[in-house]
């Protein structure tokens, strides 16, 4: 049996000043832990289609909570419909929690932005890659690292006589495979990411030829 270290959706919000969009794309991308009739946390893994209904309605009272407490209706107003504002039903969802403070959906890691970075490394030794760093790592960003392999990865598949990567530009090839890795990456991250890791850039105002 699993052990349990809940770490409620309300927390991650609260305590751990979580972006409510990264935890939605949590529970799209992994499941969630809820509590149900008998009061006992219990895990709706993404992978089960009985877990749709459950994920469904974490993601429905994590709307709840938006409404509440990022618009302009008062608490007042807003708590005939929803229930009493100062308990909101994403206090009855949440992610397991190990040790180390990493989250889990029963035996399913979320892992975060730096860790997929690790795993994009050893895929690529794996591929018979080589990716040393060069500089002090420490003044690396995490999105120049992603960018830099994910460049590396494209180059792989890339179709030298059509410039595409699996049928597509590299940029959007890039943008498609940052869109299906965590949820820690917003919109505005995916597009810098494949922006700086896309090689396929044409000028656009060229400089006009002056006749003699």
């Amino acid at each position: 049996m699993t052990k349990l270290n809940i770490k409620t959706i309300c927390d991650l919000i609260q305590k751990d000043n979580k972006k409510l969009g990264d935890i939605k794309r949590m529970i799209d991308r992994y499941g969630v832990y809820y509590l149900n009739r008998w009061e006992e946390w219990e895990a709706a893994p993404k992978d089960l289609s009985s877990s749709d209904q459950i994920i469904n309605n974490a993601i429905s009272a994590l709307g709840d909570y938006a409404d509440i407490y990022h618009t302009r209706v008062s608490n007042e107003e807003l708590a005939d419909y929803y229930g009493d504002p100062s308990d909101p039903r994403i206090t009855r969802y949440g992610f397991n929690q190990n040790e180390n403070g990493n989250l889990f959906v029963e035996k399913t890691h979320i892992q975060t932005l730096e860790e997929q970075i690790e795993n994009l490394k050893e895929e690529n030794k794996r591929l018979g890659g080589d990716y040393e760093s060069q500089i002090d790592k420490e003044l690396v960003a995490p999105e120049l690292k992603l960018a830099n392999q994910l460049y590396r990865d494209a180059l792989k598949k890339l179709d030298a006589k059509t410039n595409k990567v699996e049928g597509t530009t590299p940029r959007e090839w890039i943008k498609s495979k940052l869109a299906k890795m965590d949820v820690d990456l917003e919109d505005a991250a995916i597009l810098r990411i494949a922006s700086v890791a896309n090689w396929d850039k044409k000028q656009i105002n060229k400089s006009k030829k002056i006749s003699a």
